[in-house]
């Protein structure tokens, strides 16, 4: 019978009477009393270990986590922390993990006493990846702390009617992380890789991490049903309790924002996956894949509208026309778009205190047009179109004039595929048969196409963003690694991004060619603060934003692209064909730049397997007055070309 291993650490009575907290405690005691709900319910076994107060020392909260060397494979382990958070200036040493060259910390009971230490990020990942390895399902880690030391009193912080805020999970110490100790003193510090240049990486274990705010934001205390409550705990549980576990975690901590944004302001709850598909798990042992996180249309009571929770970026349109649809058949319409959101109306007499799941039905956007081949076979042609008319896709639409349109539709020897048209060849695997589940079945694959395509040519023609606000810096490997190789210091050579496509040729290396690889560099050269997101557009249509989700960029900043390789995160990002009999594939890098905080979760998508074989990689081989609300896109064109084997 699988188990949940549970640490919960949470702290009010810190020794300095100025740090004091009031619902940590009770933070603890809600969780654990769900999460033995929750198991029960299910038949699982809880194995919880608690540390309150004066017994969550540092050296306590470390020595706790041989807790979880009891769980198997089939076992879930999380870590709850409920208390301090720091932040201050990291070692040069980490500064190419961080934008921003700072560091967080948990801070532990005793980590401000005379020769206390904060519990470090860098040492947290390291007890994670000791204790994930070996285990099908990730870590879970939900910190309800803030990331901040900065002195701020808690009238400045608005609150509603519901939930009266009556404090803030930040420190008033000067020195913010406390009596650090020197990044070579640091738990595990024997496991972190060190690059030639000096530079220190963690290892990283599979883990899902769920937190409270961004890294410059506070953690609020609440009154909420007359206890004091950490808000983001508060309403993780109420969103747990609303919708059941049946959710992923990236549909979870919509849904949770949701419930902050209308509790207090200047809180974002935050997710984090090592791996992207982890995101889109369901929560704990829930064994669900969502695809993409929902639409979700919630009430705003500071706006005081119905708001969707996408909007221009995510390639929503502005002014009316686009539709959405929810659960029970209604229809929605979209009133006034914002970079990350859009007004809605249609809702007025529907509940305020729920989110409603939506789907978009038709998009004030030009559809992606698909021509017919010549000489497809009549009946295959015409169920298809029959399908289409009852499997409406609000994103592609049949036209008529092949040479016109990128993509041809075949319906050949009793099967569909799509190709494009200048060749027959087919780009994904086809559909065999003239039958509703076939046509139904490539109907769909043709929405993830469509999808793909729009995503690619999202642009914003209105944008004051200007191009000397955000600098590409893109890199190319200049001589044969191994791809165990391929590390930060891998020999590199700065290339143009916007001299049409850049080709990245294996390496003749005999019988085995060597893979190509790039970096990327996004700096903001400009006087205001931006948010970034990368996300990669893979030959197979496939869309993710595992190299990078979103960073907040203060003028000045770098972030890197970074993949995931043996536990480690690296800059240089291999890439490669599959071995299908295609000798180059085109993939993009697309960039998106936003005034306000993104949500880049909406785009991932699966991609489409190959026509020959199985599905194997291509592309990453992973491991004026300014507008006040504004954003823009960037993209980079990859040709990853190899030669054709004897």
């Amino acid at each position: 019978m699988p188990t949940l291993h549970a640490l919960l650490v949470g702290i009010n009575a810190y020794p300095n009477p100025r740090h004091v907290l009031r619902g940590c405690v009770n933070d603890v005691r809600h969780l654990h009393q769900y999460l033995e709900n929750y198991c029960g319910s299910l038949g699982y076994t809880y194995r919880p270990l608690i540390l309150t107060d004066a017994a969550a020392t540092r050296q306590a909260v470390i020595d706790a986590f041989d807790h979880f060397q009891a769980a198997g494979a089939d076992d879930c382990c999380l870590f709850h922390f409920s208390g301090h958070g720091a932040r201050g200036p990291a070692p040069e040493a980490f500064w190419h993990l961080e934008a921003d060259h700072q560091l967080e910390s948990i801070v532990c009971w005793d980590s401000r006493q005379p020769g206390g230490h904060d519990l470090m990020d860098k040492e947290l990942s390291y007890l994670i990846w000791r204790a994930a390895q070996g285990k099908d399902l990730p870590f879970v880690t939900v910190m309800d702390c803030c990331h901040s030391g900065d002195m701020r009193s808690t009238r400045e912080i608005e609150y509603d009617l519901q939930l009266e805020v009556t404090g803030i999970r930040t420190l008033r110490d000067k020195d913010l992380l406390g009596h650090g100790l020197a990044a070579e003193q640091w738990l595990g510090i024997e496991h972190y890789k060190k690059s030639a240049g000096g530079q220190l990486s963690p290892p990283l274990g599979r883990r899902v991490h769920l937190a409270a705010a961004r890294n410059v934001e506070y953690a609020k205390e609440v009154i909420a049903g007359g206890q004091p409550r950490g808000v983001f705990t508060y309403c993780l549980i109420e969103a747990l309790n609303a919708t059941g576990p049946l959710i992923s975690y990236a549909n979870l901590l919509n849904r949770v924002n949701l419930r902050i944004n209308n509790a207090v302001k200047e809180q974002s709850a935050q997710l984090g996956a090592t791996f992207t598909e982890d995101r889109n798990r369901g929560f704990l042992f829930s064994r669900i894949d969502e695809g993409r996180p929902a639409y979700l249309i919630a009430w705003d009571k500071a706006l005081n509208a119905w708001m969707l929770n996408a909007g221009a970026l995510h390639g929503i349109p502005a002014g009316r026309g686009t539709v959405l649809e929810l659960a029970d058949g209604r229809h929605v319409l979209v009133e006034e778009v914002l970079p990350g959101r859009a007004k809605v109306s249609g809702m007025d007499d529907l509940d305020t205190r729920f989110p409603y799941t939506a789907t978009l039905r038709q998009r004030a956007l030009p559809k992606l047009e698909l021509a017919f081949a010549p000489g497809n076979d009549p009946d295959g042609e015409a169920l298809l179109r029959q399908c289409s008319e009852r499997q409406f896709s609000g994103s592609f639409q049949f036209g008529d004039a092949a040479e016109k349109h990128e993509f041809r539709v075949h319906a050949r020897h009793a099967a569909y595929f799509l190709s494009r048209t200048h060749d027959d060849v087919p780009l994904f695997q086809r559909e065999n048969g003239y039958t509703d589940a076939s046509a139904g079945a490539f109907l769909k694959k043709l929405d993830t196409v469509a999808n793909w395509q729009q995503v690619l040519e999202l642009h914003n023609p209105d944008t004051e963003l200007r191009d000397s606000e955000i600098s590409l810096e893109l890199y190319q490997l200049t001589e044969a690694r191994k791809n165990s190789d391929m590390d930060d210091d891998a020999p590199m050579e700065f290339v143009d991004w916007q001299a049409g496509p850049i080709v990245y040729r294996y390496f003749n290396n005999g019988a085995t060619p060597l893979l190509p690889a790039f970096q990327l560099r996004i700096r903001n050269t400009g006087h205001r603060p931006l948010w970034v997101g990368l996300l990669y557009l893979g030959a197979d249509f496939s869309i993710t934003n595992t190299l990078m989700l979103k960073e907040a960029l203060a003028p000045g900043e770098t972030a890197w692209a970074l993949d995931r390789n043996s536990g480690y995160p690296f800059r240089t990002i291999p890439l490669r064909i599959d071995d299908d009999g295609r000798t180059a594939v085109d993939e993009y890098l697309k960039v998106l730049i936003s005034t306000e905080e993104l949500n880049t979760e909406l785009y991932n998508q699966d991609g489409l397997h190959p026509d020959r074989g199985e599905k194997g990689t291509r592309g990453l081989q992973l491991r004026a007055r300014p507008k006040e609300q504004d954003w823009t896109t960037k993209t980079v064109w990859l040709r990853i070309e190899r030669e054709k084997p004897d």
